[in-house]
């Protein structure tokens, strides 16, 4: 993807997952850790980070993949690849990359809303009048510790729970009208 962009490739990109931003081979404990593609060295999560900071990737997927506990109980040979991300992948970012310093807002912005709106050729979304009011609110002054009892999705498997992440959402409203609210005090 380095290459044909330096080639003058201007619309190819990639897109990163957090968990392979975030976790590596020498983590995994169970099932929950089990993924496809499967979680490497550190070496190889700094270089997915780095690709994303230096905007060779330049759009952030959760990679959701819910299964059942069942399932991920298995045997790790045995159980599927996937794991949840929908309700983590914004916290995530936020605290290990915007709250640390490593980028902007703006990028955290760019990642998630601008670089899919351009790849895709999707409406354009503005915080003004006259555009969609498609919002997620999110609480960036308050750490909360993500517990296997609030998943939404109808999967927990998670290596991610027991996390203090900082960042979840406390509104999302779908063309104007609140359609999630949340409460964790």
């Amino acid at each position: 993807v380095s290459k044909a962009q330096k080639e003058g490739y201007t619309n190819i990109t990639c897109e990163v997952a957090p968990h392979h931003l975030f976790l590596n081979e020498t983590m995994i404990k169970d099932g929950n850790w089990k993924m496809n593609p499967p979680l490497r060295s550190e070496e190889n999560r700094n270089a997915t980070l780095e690709a994303l900071l230096n905007n060779t990737s330049t759009i952030i997927a959760s990679d959701h993949a819910p299964h059942s506990v069942e399932e991920k109980s298995k045997e790790y040979s045995k159980c599927p690849n996937g794991i949840i991300g929908l309700e983590t992948m914004l916290p995530l970012v936020y605290t290990k990359i915007i709250q640390k310093g490593l980028a902007t807002i703006g990028d955290f912005i760019d990642w998630f809303v601008t670089n899919p709106i351009k790849t895709f050729n999707l409406p354009e979304q503005k915080l003004e009048e006259g555009y969609k009011a498609d919002i997620a609110v999110l609480d960036i002054k308050n750490t909360h510790r993500y517990n296997v009892d609030e998943i939404e999705s109808l999967s927990k498997n998670s290596p991610f729970i027991g996390e203090e992440l900082t960042g979840f959402a406390r509104y999302t409203l779908v063309n104007g009208k609140v359609v999630w609210r949340e409460n964790y005090e």
